[in-house]
């Protein structure tokens, strides 16, 4: 899933956001995995990403990943500046047994 989820993120950021440079950030925890996405990108306005997702035609990346870690009990933050990239920060936690 975190495959998953960090594929479509760079899908995202190839399609939509010409960034120059993207960092990817994965840590392991004793109780959680924290995984950080960000770029230097074009940005977006979060109010107008928040009205793409009313619209049956616009793209499922971040929706599919808000989905996919919901499915894990997770935590999905993405904040976005026009002009100034976008972040997202993800939380999810392990189960007793599935830690490093």
């Amino acid at each position: 899933t975190v495959f998953r989820v960090v594929q479509e993120a760079i899908n995202n950021i190839k399609k939509h956001a010409d960034a120059q440079n993207v960092v990817i950030n994965l840590e392991f925890l004793d109780k959680e995995l924290r995984l950080y996405i960000y770029d230097d990108g074009r940005g977006f306005k979060l109010e107008d990403l928040k009205a793409r997702n009313n619209d049956i035609n616009s793209g499922f990346g971040l929706v599919s990943i808000r989905e996919r870690i919901g499915l894990l009990n997770g935590e999905f933050q993405i904040s976005s500046e026009v002009g100034k990239g976008t972040r997202l920060n993800i939380q999810i936690p392990l189960i007793n047994g599935e830690g490093v």
